[in-house]
């Protein structure tokens, strides 16, 4: 019985064994692949696969940049472990590392112990052509690439030695092309060449995030509260001196703005806003009508449906001879005006028709009618004008 209980579990050993092997050896397992490593201290690795040092810079800029939006000063630069770049390439100053750059002018490959030059994140290797913005350093796309000045292009790095012999940096992006919330990158390099078996590469990455413009003037519309339908606003007199003249008198209208919820920053744009296709602004759909005695009167003159009157109730036109005074909606950056003037004549002289004026008054009618392209319920606002001519003033 013994016997036939060891045998038992002899063949059971050997068949679980069996089971367990499949008469497979194990799989053989990848070695670890080594990272980069730091060429000062071989057993500490380097901080990314284009440069064993790395420093990072990150700026914001809004949409409405101009090219330059910062500027920093290489040997002020610090390492995350408290050294400047001299002391990561190894060397005892920054003079003496700029004397190891030598002259750089339009390439990098000078040929001396240390270049300054880009990197590409694409391509991954360090880029030796020549410079292409106005100083020292690189055009990029988005990414980083190496791009030439265009519509393609959106960061750049532009070194340059100053006075006292500090190599500054501007960095920079291209205007009008930029959208909220992209995040752009350039890389540069410093590298010292000691031998063929010993290369220290800085890198310094700049990223510059964008955000939108927001107009600190600007307020916001309310489509909301803009009143539809018909108002008459209070009369509005002017006294006018005849030899006012272009400059005109004015007087506030921005009670327009109780009915249209306007804000500063459409204020400022009214103008363009109601004949140019392309900015598709706010007040695209604002018309101005003027009326004398009962009867409308085209435009012909500034402003917003300005026209130019021969006489206190006679179209004219600009010009000595037919024109006496005009009359104009203005849109400034504060307020909404209507301003009235005088045509001079030579050397400020004042016409016939404009002497004519003195003591009469016009009544001008202004109705402002204003359908946004959003919103089809109009909002009609009248504005009545009496303006007294009275003599020259002093």
């Amino acid at each position: 019985m013994k016997k036939f209980f060891w045998s038992f579990m002899l063949v059971s050993a050997v068949i679980m064994g069996c089971q367990k092997n499949d008469g497979r050896k194990p799989d053989p397992q990848p070695d670890p692949q080594p990272g980069p490593v730091d060429p000062v201290d071989p057993g500490k690795e380097a901080e990314c696969d284009w440069a064993d040092y790395l420093i990072g810079k990150e700026y914001t800029c809004e949409t409405t940049a101009q090219y330059g939006i910062a500027e920093e000063v290489y040997s002020t630069m610090t390492h995350k472990d408290g050294k400047k770049i001299f002391e990561l390439l190894g060397f005892d100053s920054w003079v003496e590392m700029v004397e190891a750059m030598g002259t750089i002018e339009g390439s990098p490959e000078t040929g001396e112990e240390v270049l300054y030059m880009g990197n590409d994140p694409a391509t991954g290797y360090d880029m030796t052509d020549a410079f292409n913005t106005n100083g020292i350093g690189y055009w990029c796309n988005g990414q980083g690439s190496k791009q030439n000045w265009g519509d393609d292009a959106r960061i750049f790095t532009e070194a340059f030695f100053d006075e006292e012999g500090e190599l500054a940096v501007t960095i920079g992006v291209m205007p009008g092309v930029m959208k909220g919330g992209d995040v752009y990158t350039a890389r540069m390099v410093f590298q010292r060449t000691e031998s063929a078996d010993n290369i220290i590469r800085v890198g310094i990455e700049y990223k510059v995030k964008v955000t939108e413009f927001v107009d600190p003037e600007a307020g916001q519309y309310d489509s909301s509260k803009r009143q539809t339908g018909e108002f008459t606003m209070n009369e509005v007199i002017l006294t006018v001196p005849v030899n006012v003249f272009y400059d005109g008198v004015q007087a506030d209208v921005s009670g327009i703005q109780n009915y249209l919820q306007l804000t500063k920053y459409q204020i400022v744009n009214l103008e363009d806003a109601i004949y140019d296709e392309e900015t598709e602004e706010l007040l695209k759909g604002l018309d101005v009508t003027n009326y004398v005695k009962g009867e409308p009167v085209p435009s012909n003159a500034g402003g917003i449906g300005g026209a130019w009157m021969k006489t206190i109730d006679e179209v004219g036109a600009w010009g000595v001879e037919s024109g006496a005074w005009f009359i104009e909606l203005q849109a400034g950056i504060d307020a909404i005006a209507i301003s009235v003037g005088t045509m001079p004549g030579e050397e400020g002289a004042i016409t016939d028709l404009v002497a004519a004026l003195v003591g009469q008054t016009a009544e001008f009618k202004q109705v402002v009618k204003y359908i946004p392209e959003f919103d089809a319920a109009p909002t009609i606002i009248t504005l009545n004008y009496k303006i007294n001519f009275v003599a020259a003033a002093d």
